[in-house]
């Protein structure tokens, strides 16, 4: 752990990480999520990413873990929360890297100084927004911090 420690970074976890960690114990997402859990890493997070795994978790699982899902997030001990309205004022200036359904946790990334932004959707790892921001997959990053990776084909 205290080699983790000494690479502490800055993190934006893109929806689907919480949606794979959560669920998944044997999953390259839950080791993140387990970092960001103890501290060792710091999150980025913006209400747009809130309310979607909110959203997600109470469609798969029902209202209640949708809640825990809020809770969960907020719980993180090492996090930067990015106002929405830095977001709104600021998202123009990432349009050309990204999907519109992407452009706001862009956005919120590099608002947050973000270094990793972590996620498994292939379309946004391979999109223009690598040239703004180091995108990483669960799989990626873990393997970066040096920690052996589970091989899980939806995280790539």
């Amino acid at each position: 752990m205290s080699e983790m420690k000494r690479i502490a970074h800055r993190l934006y976890l893109d929806t689907n990480v919480y949606i794979f960690g959560r669920p998944i114990e044997r999953s390259n997402s839950r080791i993140i999520l387990n970092l960001a859990k103890t501290g060792v890493v710091t999150i980025i997070v913006s209400d747009t990413l809130i309310s979607e795994v909110k959203e997600v978790f109470t469609r798969l699982y029902g209202k209640e873990a949708g809640k825990y899902a809020r809770f969960y997030i907020e719980s993180f001990p090492n996090k930067q929360k990015v106002d929405v309205l830095e977001i709104v004022k600021e998202r123009k200036k990432y349009a050309p890297y990204a999907r519109e359904e992407d452009l706001d946790h862009l956005t919120a990334a590099k608002l947050g100084g973000a270094e990793y932004f972590i996620t498994t959707d292939r379309d946004f790892v391979e999109s223009k927004a690598k040239t703004v921001i180091n995108i990483l997959t669960p799989k990626k990053f873990i393997e970066l911090i040096g920690i052996k990776p589970y091989d899980t084909s939806h995280e790539e």
